[in-house]
C-alpha cells in the first residue's frame, strides 16, 4: 500500500482490518497504489472501509477477494461510505490494463457496497462480480455513483465484457450478484455485452447471476435506482447458467443495445414490478437458441424496444405473464409470440388486468408462432379488465418455418386491434401450420379499412388449417369505422357458443359459406353484410338496434332465403314470414333495417333428426355426411351430424339417423329417436362404406 496525505486519526488498520478517513472529518485521506486489493490469495478475511472524504487511486486493477491459487478461503469486503471516492483512471499506470474483480476465484468471496454520496469510476480492460468459482456483491445505496469502464486490447475472449455470475471451464459454479437501491446508479460503457449469469462449468454447478435495482416512492420527484448499459445485456447464456433480472418500484434499466433472456441453454428470468422501466435502443429476444425465459410483469412496470421483441427465437421456450397496468411495447417492426425464424421452439403470452401489448408502427407485425409454436392469451375472462393488443400492420396468426402452430384466444376483457389478420405459408411448403383464432368474449377491432388483396381476416397464405371458434363468450367485432371482410367461416368451437354481436359504425362482411356458428347475431352499430343464404343458423335469432342496418347481398329465388328463427328490430320481435328490404315485392314484410336483394325465413322450424342438408330427407347422403364426420369433436354441429347437440359425432347420432331414414317432405317424422338394433347395424355399416369409399 502506498497512503498520501493522511489526516490525523484518519487511519486505522488492524488484523485484516482497515479504515480510511471517518464520518465528519473533513480531511481528504488518500490512498494512491498501481494495484488495489482486499482479500487476496486465501489471506482469509479482509475489509477495507473508506470514509468521509477518504480517495482512492490506482491504475493497474481492483481485486475484492481474487483468489489465484483457489486454496484456502478469500473473504474480501469494500465498505465506502460518506463522500468517499474510488477511481482507476485510463491515464494511471500500465493504461488500466488489468481488471476490476469482487470475487474471482475458487473459495473466494467479494462484496463492495457504496452508500450515501460514494463514487467510483474503474476503467479496466474487463469487469468480473462472481467468476471462475467465487462470490461477488456489488451493492449501491442512497446516492451512491459507479461507472465501470471496459474496452477490448484484442487479448483474450473475455476481454471487454462485464461478467456477473460466469463460470469457465472446469471451475465450480459461480454467483454474482448486483443490487442496486434508493436513488443511485451504475454504468457500464463496455466494449462488448454485459453477461449476467454465463457459461456454467463443466461439472453441471449452475452460474447464476442476479441483478436487483429498486428504490424511490414517487414518479414527481423520488425516482428509484438506475441502471445504464450503453452496450447489449444478457441475462443467461450457456449450459447450466441463469441469470435474473428483477426492477421494482420506480427504477429505470436503460440498455444501449438489445436484451437478450435467455439464450444457448440458459435460463433467463425478468420480473418488473411498481413502475419500474426498462428500456432498449435495440432489440429484446428471449429464449433464444435453445434456452428458456421467463417474463414476469406486474403493478406499471414497463418494457420498451426501440426495435423487435421476440418470446421464444432460434427454438428457444419463452413465457411473458403481464398483470395490472403493465405495457410492453416494440417500436420495430416485429413482435413475436412463438418461435422467430427457425426452429421448433415455444412461446406463451397471458394478458390480463389493463395490460398493453404493442407494436405501432406503421409496418408492425404481431406474429404468433413464426415457426414453432406461438399461444396468445388476450384477456382472462374478467369483463372488467382492459388488455389491449395493438397491432400497427397487422397480425400473422402463423408463419411457415418448419411449421408453424399458432393460437389467439381472445377472451372477455381483451381487445386486439388491427388492420387485419392472416397467415403465411409457401404454396409449395409440405409443412404444417395452423392457425386459431378463439372468439371468446373479447373485441376484435379494425383499425383500417381492408383491401381485396387484405381482407379483414383470411387465409391468405393457406394454412393446413385455420379456424374461427366462436366460443361460449361470442365473438365480439367492432369496426370502429371501417369496411372489414371475413373470407373464413365463423365456426361453432362449442357446442352453446355465444354467436356475434357486431359493434361501431362501419361495415363487417361475413363472405364464407361454411359458417357453422349458432348463436344469435346481434348488430348494435353500422351494417352487417352476408353475402350468402347459409350465414345464420336456422334456430337462431337475429337483432338489430336502432340505426343498424343487416345487409342481404346475395339473390333469393325460390327456397335461397336466409332462415332464422326470430328477427328483432330495437329489441322488438318481428311477424314470422318472409322479409327483406323495402321496395322488395317478393317478401312478405320489408323494412328499412334490411338492404340488398335477399330474404329472411322468420320463424321456428322443426328440423328432421338425422337429415343434415335440411332438404328434409334422411337419406344415404346423411350417412356419407356422418361418416366423413365420424369421430369429431367437441364442437361438431348438426351439419356435421350431431343430431342430439352434444359436440360429437357418434353411435349415438348414427342410430337417430337410422329410426328418421325415409322422406319427411310430407310433414314431421313420427318415427322413435332409437330404431331397433337391426337397423341400427345397417346405417352403421353403411356409414362405414362410405368411409371406406372416400378414403379410396
Amino acid at each position: 500500500w502506498s497512503a498520501i496525505g493522511f489526516a490525523d486519526g484518519a487511519v486505522r488498520a488492524s488484523s485484516g482490518v482497515m479504515t480510511v478517513g471517518e464520518t465528519g472529518n473533513t480531511a481528504v485521506p488518500t490512498i494512491t497504489a498501481p494495484n488495489f486489493f482486499v482479500g487476496f490469495n486465501g489471506e482469509g478475511n479482509s475489509t477495507l472501509t473508506m470514509a468521509g472524504n477518504a480517495e482512492a487511486y490506482t491504475g493497474n486493477g481492483i481485486m475484492i477477494a481474487r483468489n489465484y491459487s483457489g486454496a484456502g478461503v478469500c473473504r474480501g469486503t469494500l465498505t465506502m461510505t460518506d463522500s468517499a471516492k474510488l477511481t482507476s483512471p485510463w491515464a494511471a499506470p500500465n493504461n488500466g490494463n488489468l481488471t476490476f474483480n469482487v470475487g474471482y476465484g475458487l473459495n473466494s468471496v467479494g462484496a463492495m457496497t457504496m452508500s450515501d454520496d460514494t463514487q467510483a469510476t474503474i476503467s479496466n480492460w474487463h469487469a468480473f462480480i462472481g467468476y471462475a468459482g467465487g462470490t461477488g456483491t456489488l451493492t449501491l445505496e442512497d446516492n451512491a455513483q459507479m461507472t465501470v469502464n471496459t474496452k477490448n486490447p484484442d487479448t483474450g475472449d473475455l476481454f471487454g465484457y462485464v461478467n456477473i455470475g460466469t463460470g469457465i471451464t472446469g471451475t465450480t459454479g459461480s454467483q454474482g450478484t448486483i443490487n442496486l437501491g434508493g436513488k443511485s446508479s451504475l454504468t457500464f460503457n463496455n466494449a462488448f455485452d454485459v453477461l449476467v449469469g454465463a457459461f456454467g462449468s463443466n461439472d453441471a454447478s449452475k452460474c447464476l447471476g442476479v441483478v436487483n435495482v429498486s428504490g424511490g416512492t414517487n414518479p414527481d420527484f423520488d425516482l428509484g435506482a438506475t441502471l445504464r448499459v450503453n452496450n447489449s445485456v444478457i441475462f443467461g447464456i450457456g449450459v447450466n447458467a441463469q441469470g435474473d433480472l428483477n426492477v421494482g418500484e420506480y427504477a429505470a434499466v436503460s440498455v444501449g443495445g438489445s436484451m437478450i433472456v435467455g439464450q444457448d441453454g440458459a435460463q433467463g428470468n425478468v420480473t418488473i414490478s411498481g413502475n419500474a422501466s426498462v428500456t432498449t435502443g435495440g432489440s429484446v429476444y428471449t429464449g433464444v437458441n435453445g434456452g428458456t425465459a421467463a417474463i414476469t410483469m406486474i403493478g406499471n412496470g414497463r418494457i420498451t424496444a426501440s426495435n423487435w421483441f421476440a418470446l421464444a427465437r432460434n427454438s428457444g421456450t419463452a413465457t411473458l405473464r403481464m398483470s395490472g397496468d403493465t405495457s410492453l411495447r416494440a417500436n420495430g417492426s416485429f413482435l413475436g409470440i412463438g418461435n422467430a425464424y427457425n426452429g421448433t421452439g415455444s412461446g406463451e403470452a397471458w394478458l390480463s388486468g389493463n395490460a398493453t401489448l404493442s407494436c405501432p408502427a406503421a409496418n408492425g407485425e404481431v406474429v404468433v408462432a413464426w415457426g414453432g409454436t406461438g399461444v396468445l392469451h388476450i384477456g382472462d375472462g374478467t369483463e372488467t379488465d382492459n388488455v389491449v393488443v395493438t397491432a400497427g400492420k397487422d397480425v400473422l396468426l402463423g408463419f411457415d418455418s418448419n411449421g408453424a402452430h399458432a393460437t389467439i384466444n381472445l377472451n372477455g376483457g381483451g381487445t386486439l386491434e388491427t388492420p387485419y389478420i392472416t397467415s403465411s405459408k409457401p404454396a409449395a411448403s409440405t409443412n404444417t401450420v395452423t392457425s386459431i383464432l378463439n372468439f371468446d368474449g373479447g373485441l376484435l377491432k379494425a383499425t383500417a379499412s381492408d383491401t381485396t388483396t387484405n381482407p379483414f381476416i383470411s387465409n391468405y397464405g393457406g394454412s393446413t388449417t385455420f379456424a374461427l371458434n366462436v366460443m361460449d363468450g361470442g365473438a365480439r367485432i367492432d369496426t370502429n369505422g371501417y369496411n372489414a371482410t371475413i373470407t373464413e367461416a365463423l365456426l361453432a368451437g362449442e357446442t352453446n357458443d355465444g354467436g356475434l354481436t357486431k359493434l361501431g359504425a362501419g361495415t363487417l362482411t361475413l363472405a364464407s359459406v361454411a359458417n357453422t356458428y349458432t348463436g344469435d347475431t346481434i348488430v348494435d352499430a353500422g351494417t352487417l353484410s352476408i353475402t350468402n343464404n347459409t350465414v345464420f343458423d336456422d334456430e337462431s335469432s337475429v337483432y338489430l338496434e336502432v340505426d343498424a342496418i343487416l345487409n342481404l347481398d346475395f339473390t333469393s329465388i325460390g327456397d335461397v332465403v336466409e332462415q332464422i328463427a326470430g328477427l328483432y328490430f330495437d329489441g322488438v320481435a318481428q311477424t314470422e314470414g318472409t322479409w327483406g328490404a323495402l321496395g322488395n315485392t317478393y317478401a312478405d314484410y320489408t323494412s328499412a333495417y334490411l338492404t340488398g336483394t335477399g330474404m329472411l325465413s322468420v320463424g321456428s322450424i322443426v328440423k328432421v333428426p338425422g337429415d343434415t342438408n335440411g332438404d328434409r330427407l334422411v337419406d344415404d347422403t346423411d350417412a356419407k355426411t356422418l361418416a366423413n364426420n365420424w369421430g369429431v369433436g367437441p364442437g361438431a354441429t348438426w351439419a356435421m351430424g350431431d343430431f342430439n347437440k352434444d359436440g360429437y359425432v357418434n353411435a349415438i347420432d348414427a342410430s337417430i339417423l337410422a329410426a328418421q331414414w325415409g322422406d319427411h317432405r310430407g310433414g314431421e317424422s313420427s318415427a322413435s329417436a332409437v330404431p331397433e338394433p337391426s337397423a341400427l347395424t345397417l346405417v352403421l355399416l353403411g356409414c362405414l362404406a362410405a368411409l371406406i369409399r372416400r378414403t379410396r
